[in-house]
């Protein structure tokens, strides 16, 4: 499931197969009545859940997400087992706590077990999502109950001193990506962590392609994209430059040039059994789609889409996602103002966010000057698309 949250992500913005990621999610929750973690790893339950939203904003599928209604309660109350007094993630069923392959990440440690409380706040929160879109109030409020403590305990229990959760990337990325991090802790987050992702020269504390999703994901969060596509150039634009055709499971760009594969680190041990194809290292394909083409599912079926366009330090950029009534297309040109191409397929309202370079809000779309909703401090307008078709916008 570790690997299907992040390749599932890729399949829904680049195949759009139902038939595959419907399979998948189903045989991997098993037959009620659930009394067992998703591949007997607490976080895989708390991912089945995210991967479970994901999948259903992007597809609008109600019978899909009737189909699991009962096993999704049946896994939540299964969950709720391994909270302890205090509302923090606590193992109680001795399974096997898995965050990521890397030290004190991997095994039943402090570390693994924060990395799992995160994970385990981001399952509860989209549980309720899914809970409240199936008209199941009840389980829905009491499983939104269960997360604002678990939020509340890593507050209270988890924060060290400097205001992070500890200096280890992946703790800190999964915590602000969850939303449990929010932006008063983005500043601590930053400067004893994330701001050392890609100037570690020689890494003992690896971290594999699968959780760098969440850092890279994270870092655009926290408003950091420059930084973040200078990491990703060095870390999957390291395994192109080895020549990789395909992204490999495990990497990190200070380990041994000669013979690449003998230094592959992963499945808890090093050389030539791990993947050089591996779904769980392609999460650099949504995050293009989310952070540089900007879009974003907020509601089923992409009903309702925030579109955030970012060429970044890029000249031009475009692409298209698949939804449920068609594809919705954008494309960006840095030429004389910042030009946007949207198409967007009935059914969607779009909430699009474009960058202004003057202190009134200087948008146009199909030649009408509009006056957008300033967002991100007055950098940014926000016009809404509620029709289907071509738009041109221009922002100044």
């Amino acid at each position: 499931m570790g690997d299907l949250e992040v390749s599932g992500r890729t399949i829904e913005d680049a195949f759009d197969d139902h038939f595959l990621m419907e399979e998948t999610l189903d045989r991997l929750l098993g037959e009620a009545p659930i009394t067992h973690h998703v591949d007997g790893i607490p976080g895989y339950s708390a991912f089945w859940i995210t991967g479970e939203a994901e999948y259903y904003r992007h597809t609008g599928s109600l019978q899909q997400l009737q189909s699991v209604h009962e096993r999704l309660v049946q896994l939540m109350r299964y969950m709720q087992t391994e909270l302890d007094d205090r509302k923090l993630y606590a193992n109680t069923t001795h399974a096997w706590s898995y965050v990521d392959w890397s030290p004190e990440f991997n095994g039943d440690a402090p570390l693994a077990r924060m990395g799992t409380h995160f994970e385990f706040y981001a399952g509860f929160r989209d549980r309720a999502y899914l809970l409240r879109e199936l008209h199941d109030t009840a389980n829905a409020d009491a499983f939104e109950k269960s997360a604002k403590e678990m939020k509340a305990a890593a507050e209270k229990y988890l924060l060290d001193a400097s205001g992070s959760f500890g200096a280890r990337w992946q703790a800190n990325a999964y915590a602000v990506l969850s939303g449990l991090a929010g932006p008063s802790l983005h500043p601590a987050i930053w400067q004893n962590s994330l701001s050392s992702v890609g100037r570690v020269k020689y890494n003992a504390l690896i971290i594999t392609p699968y959780y760098n999703y969440y850092v890279i994901s994270a870092m655009a969060r926290m408003g950091h994209r420059a930084e973040t596509l200078d990491w990703i150039r060095q870390y999957w634009g390291g395994m192109i430059d080895e020549g990789a055709p395909s992204f490999w499971e495990g990497y990190d760009p200070s380990w041994y040039k000669q013979d690449f594969h003998s230094s592959l680190q992963a499945d808890d041990s090093t050389g030539y059994q791990a993947s050089l194809a591996h779904g769980w290292s392609t999460g650099v394909t949504p995050w293009l789609m989310e952070q540089v083409l900007g879009i974003q599912p907020r509601a089923g079926g992409f009903s309702q889409v925030d579109i955030r366009p970012d060429l970044l330090d890029l000249q031009w950029v475009q692409g298209a996602e698949p939804t449920p009534c068609g594809l919705l297309k954008v494309a960006i040109h840095n030429d004389n103002g910042y030009r946007t191409s949207i198409d967007l397929p009935p059914g969607t309202v779009a909430r699009v966010s474009l960058p202004i370079f003057a202190p009134v809000a200087a948008v146009s779309v199909n030649e009408t000057p509009q006056t957008g909703e300033l967002a991100e401090d007055g950098k940014r307008a926000i016009v809404v698309l509620k029709t289907p078709g071509h738009f041109e916008l221009l922002s100044q």
